[in-house]
């Protein structure tokens, strides 16, 4: 699954976007190829440096998160991984709705 998850999501690794704007093209190429996730927004901790507010993906047994680095720099983890002892995520669920007319706009020029 992992495998799969970052074939489907490493192309868009380097769109110029903060944490809403990935999990939301994210969010839309997950449902495009029939993956089950949930999506959350709430805060990011790793050995007590924060990220409020965050936003990540959960799927299956990991976390879908790309921009977490942008914030905690190159240490903190990246992409499709399984949750490192040292990072706490805490949020709540959302509903996110990327339609792909916002896709396109999201992703244009990249």
């Amino acid at each position: 699954m992992k495998s799969q998850l970052e074939a489907i999501l490493n192309p868009y690794e380097n769109c110029p976007l903060e944490c809403d704007g990935f999990t939301r093209i994210a969010s839309y190429l997950l449902n495009k190829n029939s993956i089950k996730f949930q999506a959350y927004c709430g805060i990011a901790t790793i050995n007590g440096e924060v990220v409020d507010p965050h936003f990540w993906i959960e799927s299956h047994d990991f976390i879908v998160d790309y921009r977490l680095r942008m914030w905690l720099g190159e240490t903190a983890p990246h992409g499709v991984f399984v949750k490192p002892d040292t990072c706490v995520y805490e949020g709540e669920p959302i509903q996110l709705n990327c339609p792909e007319f916002l896709f396109n706009i999201l992703v244009k020029g990249f």
